[in-house]
């Protein structure tokens, strides 16, 4: 049979290895929840670049139309029709 000190040791051994884990277990949770933050930051900086993008080809695209009506009166636009 063991001793009392002996089983003592042991529990306290295993509260000493649960006291780890936990603390493992913290320390991976926070890495998950930063890396869950850097990726909806890298998500919304990529979000932000495509709407810049999608500007840039708007105004692009309006300069281009605008320009192949020129000279022509354009319906939507009152102060032209006179």
């Amino acid at each position: 049979m063991r001793s009392e000190e002996e089983l003592d040791e042991e529990r306290r051994m295993e509260e000493k290895l649960e006291e780890e884990s936990m603390e493992w277990k913290e320390r991976l949770l926070g890495l998950q929840i930063e890396h869950e933050k850097l990726m909806m930051q890298m998500h919304m900086e990529a979000f932000q670049n495509q709407m810049q993008i999608l500007g840039v080809m708007a105004r692009l695209f309006c300069q281009f139309y605008g320009s192949a009506n020129d000279g022509k009166p354009d319906s939507s636009s009152p102060s032209e029709v006179i």
